[in-house]
């Protein structure tokens, strides 16, 4: 005996869908992301996802890639620092 011959109500998964209009989201192009913190600067705390965000605001691709140069160069810096050693 099934789990819905039991209930007599079907069993089925469902796929969250996006709502019409609603397109894909990347935390990395929100407006109020921090790269070097990695938070969110309208929550002031970790970033909740982009998905469903109420405050999420697109910034443009020139900006986005701009974001990713500062973000690589500050994470470069830490790693050359971590290096060194007091003794």
């Amino acid at each position: 005996m099934s789990i819905s011959q039991m209930t007599g109500a079907p069993w089925h998964k469902e796929r969250v869908h996006r709502s019409e209009g609603d397109d894909r989201r990347y935390k990395g192009r929100c407006e109020f992301y921090d790269y070097e913190k990695k938070t969110c600067r309208k929550y002031v705390s970790a970033c909740r996802g982009s998905a469903h965000c109420d405050f999420y605001k697109a910034i443009s691709d020139e900006e986005f890639k701009q974001r990713q140069k500062s973000g690589r160069k500050s994470t470069e810096k830490k790693s050359k620092e971590d290096d060194v050693f007091w003794y």
